[in-house]
């Protein structure tokens, strides 16, 4: 005794086969149609993890576009903020300037009246003096 398996016959037992009796062929159909399911299975899901790579990309490009809209949302604020502060200082200065130059103005007008006064003083002071000379030309 040799010790065969109970399949005396020489053939192995297909596990794949429905049933035991069927023919080689209808063996292949069945096992053709089981493998194109798992291909279809398996590209069912290769084609959900694209698309859900795909929607993680989408969803990838949204948030940086919206990170950069929000930058430059704040760079434009900044920049109108810049331009604020600048033109208030140029506003401030201008006012400054102003006020210095009415200031020099007032300065100059007052030494111009002083001076106009200082040249009255003189003149009426000559005038007096000559009519003194004269005054004194007549008496002598």
């Amino acid at each position: 005794m040799t010790g065969r398996p109970s399949s005396a016959s020489g053939k192995r037992d297909n596990p794949d086969s429905s049933s035991n009796g069927a023919t080689y062929a209808s063996n292949k159909r069945v096992r053709a149609k089981k493998r194109l399911d798992q291909l279809r299975k398996e590209m069912d899901e290769a084609t959900e993890k694209q698309s859900a790579a795909g929607a993680d990309m989408l969803q990838m490009l949204i948030l940086m576009r919206e990170d950069a809209d929000r930058r430059a949302e704040m760079e434009d604020g900044r920049r109108r903020e810049d331009r604020e502060a600048i033109l208030a200082a140029e506003k401030r200065e201008r006012g400054e300037r102003d006020v210095q130059r009415r200031e020099e103005a007032a300065a100059a007008e007052a030494r111009r009246y002083q001076e106009l006064e200082l040249s009255k003083l003189m003149r009426d002071e000559q005038n007096r003096k000559e009519a003194e000379v004269a005054a004194e030309n007549r008496r002598r």
